[in-house]
């Protein structure tokens, strides 16, 4: 699962652009981000051409040790300064290394889709159903429910925004209708 969730971002990012990755301490997500975030070094030899990760690549881990007692974070790859400064820039202040964002949307697909618990009665055994269901969820959590942690003032009064508006890709919350009634236009569908 893990790797394809990386392809799914990888395959949506721009070649060489900044990317940020804040993980826990699982060594599989380092793995697979590397793997994935390879450009082709052509070096004018026969053969295969050299893979070299991406030099805007920049991998952070939050690691909890004796039950969240203790926190230790670290650079795992790419450059620490380079890490603060795009925390610094999406997060409009000086930030640190949290992975309290991807945390809470585990927490909440947990909550609304049941098969996803370890203990559950609504096994997640159809893939094709369960993807449908994450990503009507995912689909809410980032349109229609505004978060606390993304509030702006604005004329002197706190406006709560969803991960769109944060994103600077809509200028409301958006209703479940207007959701579900969404369709992407053909010019921007992908080939």
């Amino acid at each position: 699962m893990i790797d394809d969730v990386v392809d799914h971002v990888h395959r949506a990012a721009r070649l060489q652009s900044p990317i940020l990755w804040a993980t826990d301490g699982f060594s599989t997500w380092k793995a697979s981000i590397l793997h994935y975030f390879r450009a082709k070094v052509e070096n004018g030899r026969r053969g295969r051409p050299k893979l070299v990760e991406w030099a805007e690549l920049h991998i952070v881990q939050l690691v909890k040790r004796s039950r969240g007692e203790r926190i230790e974070r670290r650079l795992a790859f790419g450059d620490l300064f380079e890490a603060l400064h795009m925390i610094e820039v999406t997060q409009g202040k000086r930030g640190t290394v949290n992975t309290a964002f991807v945390e809470r949307l585990n927490a909440t697909l947990r909550t609304w889709l049941p098969a996803l618990t370890r203990r559950s009665r609504h096994a997640g055994t159809d893939r094709e159903r369960l993807e449908r269901q994450f990503f009507l969820v995912a689909a809410a959590y980032n349109w229609v429910r505004p978060h606390r942690s993304l509030r702006i003032q604005v004329d002197g009064r706190w406006i709560e925004r969803t991960p769109g508006m944060a994103a600077g890709l809509t200028d409301h919350p958006w209703t479940v209708e207007e959701l579900l009634r969404f369709r992407v236009p053909a010019h921007q569908k992908a080939a």
